[in-house]
């Protein structure tokens, strides 16, 4: 009886040892939670960086203005009878 009991108990913590560390063990679910939480946060940012970007090539789609101002800030656009003034700050 006592070597039942022996081998039970042992049985039983090989079980629990597959459990914990094994494969698909609970320390591989955590993992695997943490990683899944990862990617949607990184899926939120992208998802607000492709909004913004669809709402600047719609701009771009609907006329001159949209154009302009992005030639304007992106490449430095100067028209001919405009002037140029560029600030140099001495903060560091």
């Amino acid at each position: 009886m006592k070597w039942l009991n022996i081998s039970l108990i042992l049985v039983l913590l090989l079980l629990q040892v597959k459990l914990w560390f094994g494969e698909g063990s609970i320390v591989e679910l955590l993992n695997t939670q943490n990683k899944m939480d990862a990617q949607i946060a990184a899926n939120a940012l992208a998802e607000v960086r492709n909004k913004k970007l669809s709402q600047q090539v719609l701009s771009l789609q609907q006329g001159d203005k949209g154009v302009e101002a992005y030639a304007r800030s992106e490449l430095g656009l100067i028209k001919s009878d405009e002037t140029f003034f560029f600030f140099v700050s001495d903060e560091k």
